[in-house]
């Protein structure tokens, strides 16, 4: 047998007779549970696991939302929305002839396209691409579209040069838009601060739409018009600051947008009218007061 051999031999027999083999499991310690240590892990642990898992909920629920947003979005990026935006165009504009026409030479229908490719850039991260591609818009059309903005189908941006829509505004399906008009913001926070446009609805050239507010579907904005407040469905909004004039028959042939600025009613005449009309009341009666005041004195005389 080998030395190294003993040597195991040997260190085993010790360690089969040495005395802690030989000491009983029920002569150790029993194990006691620390409840309250239990209790402040639990207490710790749990809330951040129910966080977690809610954060992760909430981020998956905003991840498929904002794909499915994207997908309908995308549906206006399609062959199909590229000629309905081209069939919006032929039917509002009597001065377009053919589509070959329409698709090269309406720079508002271009500065459409660059916008919905820019649009989807932005939900799906490549927000510096997005602003990229709406800078070439903006420098090839004069129209500044933010990436961000939501824009419905079939809208026509008749001639274009001048009109700014801004990072919140929402636009909603077959809108008309005229050169100059402004959907801007009214306050420097990051949130909705940008007009919310309905269906339908045609805003004249110059027209600015400032703040977050409501433009009600099938409403019409006169030329250079300051709208700062709410306008409610069907109606017309003329002046600066922009005043109502509520429609007796809502228009909602989206393909023929009554333009007819002469119709409008107009509101600063009116009033002004009417000052005018209230000030010779005054006058008159002032003057009857005069005349009966004197033939009072001339009675008074002649008694």
């Amino acid at each position: 047998m080998s030395p190294r051999a003993v040597a195991l031999r040997l260190s085993t027999s010790k360690a089969k007779n040495s005395p802690a083999s030989h000491v009983s499991s029920r002569s150790r310690p029993p194990f006691r549970l620390n409840s309250k240590w239990l209790s402040e892990r639990a207490a710790n642990f749990l809330p951040k696991k129910a966080g977690a898992e809610r954060e992760n909920i909430e981020r998956t629920s905003e991840r498929r939302s904002r794909q499915v947003y994207v997908y309908e979005n995308a549906k206006g990026s399609s062959r199909a929305g590229i000629l309905e935006d081209v069939d919006a165009v032929l039917s509002r504009d009597p001065a377009a002839r053919t589509r070959i026409e329409v698709m090269l030479a309406y720079p508002g229908l271009h500065a459409l396209w660059l916008y919905r490719i820019a649009h989807r850039l932005w939900h799906r991260g490549a927000k510096l691409f997005a602003r990229l591609i709406s800078n070439l818009g903006r420098s090839l059309t004069g129209i500044e579209i933010h990436p961000a903005a939501k824009l419905g189908r079939r809208i026509f941006i008749d001639h274009g040069m001048g009109v700014v829509i801004g990072e919140t505004a929402v636009i909603g399906d077959d809108v008309t838009l005229y050169h100059g008009v402004t959907l801007g913001g009214t306050s420097l926070e990051k949130k909705k601060r940008h007009p919310t446009v309905g269906d339908r609805v045609t805003i004249g050239a110059g027209a600015k739409i400032l703040g977050d507010i409501r433009i009600g579907s099938d409403s019409r904005i006169g030329a250079n018009a300051v709208v700062v407040k709410d306008v409610p469905p069907n109606s017309v909004v003329v002046g600066i600051p922009g005043q109502v004039v509520h429609r007796h028959i809502p228009h909602t042939a989206s393909d023929e947008p009554d333009l007819h600025h002469e119709k409008i009613p107009d509101v600063l005449g009116q009033r002004v009218h009417e000052l005018t009309a209230r000030v010779m009341a005054l006058e008159e009666a002032i003057a009857n007061m005069k005349t009966a005041c004197g033939d009072k004195e001339l009675y008074e005389k002649n008694r």
